[in-house]
């Protein structure tokens, strides 16, 4: 490729077409922003966050760091957006962790934990569904016989219209 290049230019020719190439692609990165990696401290303070079950912004907040950064660097890093969704999962398992411990403290909260997860078994209000078939030709046929008639408030009656807008001369 290069030697078609040199020959289709000529020698002096093909150095000034590399450096325009060369200098218009690095002016075409100085528009890309570079991102600056999380430091080790902002990295604790994500994880802490995340442990909370934080969402990226809340948990960027917390470190101050960008959230489009922290985005763009995942990217490359996946290793660390699998950590730290095992983190946020985390949050979820104590808490379920602390429902289940509280059960024999507050039976209360093991009968409603019940209700929730076996609701054919536990739950205390019943669900019904009805369906409801309605047959529009039997309707339109039944209206059809009777005649609409307007009802007419007296008030209205005798109400005077309101003028109309005289129409515009023509020229």
């Amino acid at each position: 490729m290069l030697e078609r290049v040199w020959v289709f230019l000529g020698g002096g020719m093909a150095i000034v077409f590399f450096e325009v190439v060369f200098f218009w692609f690095s002016w075409y990165n100085l528009g890309m922003e570079k991102i600056t990696p999380p430091s080790a401290e902002q990295l604790k303070t994500l994880e802490i966050a995340f442990g909370y079950d934080a969402t990226i912004a809340e948990a960027c907040a917390d470190a101050d760091y960008s959230a489009s950064d922290f985005n763009l660097w995942l990217v490359d890093n996946q290793d660390y957006r699998q950590k730290f969704e095992q983190i946020r999962n985390l949050a979820t398992l104590k808490a379920r962790k602390a429902v289940v411990d509280s059960f024999e403290d507050k039976p209360e909260t093991a009968l409603k934990y019940l209700e929730r997860k076996l609701k054919g078994e536990f739950s205390t209000r019943t669900e019904s569904k009805q369906e409801v078939q309605i047959n529009i030709s039997q309707i339109i046929s039944s209206l059809s016989g009777k005649t609409a008639k307007p009802a007419v408030i007296e008030e209205e009656k005798s109400t005077p219209a309101l003028p109309q807008p005289s129409p515009k001369p023509s020229k």
